[in-house]
């Protein structure tokens, strides 16, 4: 099932089992800040308002309105917010670069969150594999 269908239909752990992997959506050339600069899940756009980019990040505007363009146009999805994660420079965390895995951090059912990624040298490092759950998962450790 590819991300068109899967972000339409509320989602659950039972279907982490099928081998669901990224889509190549295109390239788009960005002209990177010289400083450093990490961000955690910024809120960029908030339900019935437009985009609100803080100065410094305006850089990444042309990916974020390119995404937004992909998810309408192509998927046929609008989500009502939109969240941007920065990593631009080295990593300094000890756990940053550790394999882990995204999109499931709640044991409820919901309707999914499509990412969409972006790097100008290092790709990140993914394996396509399904993953089932014990019964017991516990989404908070």
């Amino acid at each position: 099932m590819g991300i068109a269908e899967r972000g339409r239909y509320i989602l659950n752990l039972d279907q982490y089992k099928c081998n669901n992997g990224p889509e190549h959506i295109g390239r788009i050339d960005l002209a990177c800040p010289y400083n450093d600069q990490y961000v955690l899940r910024l809120l960029v756009k908030e339900a019935f308002s437009g985009y609100n980019i803080p100065y410094g990040l305006e850089w990444a505007a042309p990916l974020i309105m390119s995404a937004e363009k992909y998810q309408a146009e192509t998927l046929g999805i609008r989500h009502s917010f939109v969240y941007v994660t920065i990593r631009h420079g080295i990593v300094r965390s000890v756990t940053d670069d550790e394999w882990h895995v995204d999109g499931f951090s709640m044991n409820i059912s919901h309707l999914p969150e499509q990412n969409y990624l972006w790097s100008n040298v290092y790709p990140t490092e993914y394996t396509r594999c399904g993953i089932v759950f014990p019964k017991d998962f516990n989404p908070k450790k």
